[in-house]
C-alpha cells in the first residue's frame, strides 16, 4: 500500500466514525427520521460517506463510500443508499467545494463547512423553524 493509500485510508476511518457519532446523536435527539441522513466528505477528497436507507443505528461499516459524481466507489463496504439522495448529495458537493457536510433532515438539507457545524446548523433549523 501506498503512503497516499494509506492516508485515504485513514481519512475514510475517521469520517466514517465521525458521521457515526453525528448521526447517532441527532437520531438520538430525535432531529432524524428513517428518510433522514448524514454525509460528509472525506478530507480534501472528491469522496464523501453517507449514511444508509432506515432508522436503525448506523455503524461505520455501513456508509456508502461515493464520488462527487455519484458513483459509489466499488469494492468498498458500504449499505443501500437511495440513489436520489446519493446523487443530491453528490451536486450539492459538486457546486459548493467548501461544502464539508450534509445532513437531509425532514425535508430540509442543511450544509456546513465541517460536519460539526451542519450538525449545529440542524439543531438550530430544527428548534426555530422558519415560518
Amino acid at each position: 500500500m501506498t503512503a497516499r493509500a494509506a492516508e485515504l485510508e485513514v481519512a475514510v476511518a475517521r469520517t466514517r466514525e465521525a458521521i457515526a457519532e453525528a448521526d447517532a446523536q441527532l437520531r438520538d435527539e430525535g432531529l432524524l427520521d428513517a428518510g433522514d441522513r448524514v454525509s460528509a466528505r472525506v478530507a480534501d477528497e472528491p469522496l464523501f460517506l453517507i449514511t444508509p436507507d432506515g432508522l436503525a443505528p448506523h455503524g461505520p461499516e455501513g456508509f456508502a463510500l461515493v464520488q462527487d459524481d455519484a458513483s459509489v466507489v466499488p469494492h468498498t463496504p458500504g449499505g443501500d443508499v437511495d440513489p436520489h439522495a446519493v446523487a443530491e448529495h453528490a451536486r450539492r458537493y459538486r457546486i459548493d467545494p467548501g461544502l464539508g457536510a450534509l445532513v437531509q433532515a425532514g425535508g430540509h438539507r442543511i450544509g456546513g463547512a465541517d460536519l460539526p457545524g451542519a450538525v449545529a446548523a440542524t439543531r438550530e433549523l430544527r428548534a426555530h423553524p422558519p415560518i
